[in-house]
């Protein structure tokens, strides 16, 4: 049976500040201890004492006498806080799981203050980490870490939190994000005049820029399949989707459009294999996916993705990243079939400062058939995350120049190019903590230039998310 890690000795003492702080209701109930030394007669202890009495013996591994006092404590008051946290780790202990989790879960209902509910919460992880219910017992960890009294009652949550983490087999990573943006649809207002042809195209509707409010929402599971000394084996489940809610004045020029039409969502499924040549030195994974992606609602595509990497330390400060991704797309209703490689390098530099600097090199050649799927692409992306939060928020700063060149276009017998900048300042704000997610605010600008104005574009949008703290 997995064992739940036990509190250091600071962490116990801790523990107990916060009991002793915790109103405890005057009595004058008894319970037994065990005889003084030379003599026969058993001793009476008040409820306080007893209290104190069990506490040691669970320090001792005694849980059978810690859980017999626990008991008795709590049939004089079947109210007793910390005789329920006393019962609830000594059942867990001799492997009395559900009563465990049961004693665990009445001490939360008896919890009036933040100290109580942070004890009562860390003990039922613990009740829950000892049957191997990893999951439940994280949340668990999240709950006694937005009800800690002290910082230092947080860090030790968070810290039991990253080891119950690590043993869990299940990986779960959410995300949420809303994003006002002046071009949801990467539409544009500039006339084309296509070669061979005497009149130009204007965009209207749907074809002009289109402000509105973005709604997304993603995860990503991964549970361990195998976990060898320096690699192991996971199975991969990802969905994400986003959909938009058009503004006033996108809805008066597009009248025929709602944001559900403009709406993408993609699920996969797949494997992924990570581990280490040499520790702290490199590393590798490989993993395959496959899925399929929507668009307004009706199928796009299927895929099947190959994606390895390696990442290797150059220097104590310095890593380079090697990326290469191959993709076939098979089209859905009228678009067609894709096959795509990308190879990327990736530097990062942690400065003195503890600042992390990072450049990158991307290379994309895509082959189809569909002359605006069928292209070739070198991006350029520049990033720097400060190390130390600036009056408590965290900063991270991007900047990207994107160049494409589609061989054949529709009208133009020269094909046609585009070059896009892009930067985004993320801001974590990471003291406005709840149940462990942190607020991100993150203002996203972009430009397009392109040989055929009509795919020239402009957005400005700044989103709200949430991520994880720990």
């Amino acid at each position: 049976m997995p064992r739940f890690a036990r509190i250091a000795s600071c962490t116990a003492a801790m523990f107990a500040a916060v009991l002793c702080a915790a109103a405890l209701p005057p009595s004058n109930a008894y319970a037994q201890s065990p005889t003084q030394a030379g003599s026969d007669t058993p001793q009476r202890l008040t409820r306080a004492q007893a209290r104190d009495y069990a506490r040691s013996l669970l320090e001792a591994k005694q849980y059978r006498a810690a859980r017999a006092i626990a008991q008795g404590l709590l049939q004089a008051d079947a109210q007793d806080f910390d005789a329920l946290l006393v019962l609830s780790r000594a059942q867990a202990e001799l492997g009395e799981l559900d009563a465990g989790r049961d004693a665990a879960g009445r001490a939360w209902d008896q919890a009036d203050s933040d100290g109580q509910k942070y004890l009562a919460a860390y003990t039922m992880a613990q009740a829950l980490n000892a049957g191997g219910n990893y999951t439940r017992g994280q949340l668990w960890l999240r709950r006694a870490a937005e009800h800690s009294p002290e910082p230092m009652l947080k860090a030790i949550a968070r810290t039991e939190f990253g080891r119950m983490r690590e043993r869990n087999p299940l990986s779960v990573n959410l995300r949420f994000a809303i994003m006002p943006t002046s071009n949801l649809n990467n539409g544009s207002a500039e006339a084309w005049q296509p070669d061979d042809l005497p009149f130009a195209v204007q965009p209207s509707g749907s074809g002009l820029p289109l402000s509105g409010v973005a709604g997304s929402v993603g995860a990503d599971l991964s549970y361990r399949l195998a976990r060898h000394a320096q690699s192991e084996t996971s199975a991969l489940f990802g969905a994400d989707y986003r959909s938009y809610a058009l503004s006033s004045d996108a809805k008066r020029k597009a009248e025929d459009v709602s944001g559900a039409d403009f709406a993408f969502g993609s699920v996969a499924i797949g494997l992924e294999h990570r581990g280490t040549l040499q520790p702290n030195t490199r590393d590798y994974r490989i993993a395959g996916r496959a899925g399929r992606s929507w668009y307004g609602g009706d199928g796009l595509y299927d895929f099947a993705r190959l994606d390895a990497g390696l990442g290797q330390r150059i220097a104590p400060r310095d890593i380079l990243h090697l990326r290469g991704v191959t993709e076939h797309q098979k089209g859905l209703g009228t678009r067609s079939d894709v096959d795509r490689l990308q190879a990327s390098l990736t530097w990062s530099h942690l400065t003195d400062s503890k600042d992390l600097l990072s450049l990158g090199l991307t290379v994309l050649d895509s082959d189809s058939t569909g002359e605006t799927l069928n292209y070739r692409q070198v991006a350029l992306d520049l990033g720097y995350r400060l190390g130390a939060p600036v009056k408590g928020v965290s900063l991270d700063l991007g900047l990207g120049l994107t160049h494409r060149m589609h061989p054949d276009f529709p009208f133009m017998r020269d094909g046609q190019s585009d070059t896009s900048a892009d930067a985004h300042l993320s801001a974590t704000f990471s003291q406005v903590d709840y149940f462990g997610y942190v607020p991100v605010v993150t203002l996203n600008a972009r430009k397009s230039i392109a040989d055929v104005p009509l795919y020239e574009s402009e957005s400005l949008g700044v989103s709200v998310g949430l991520r994880s703290a720990f």
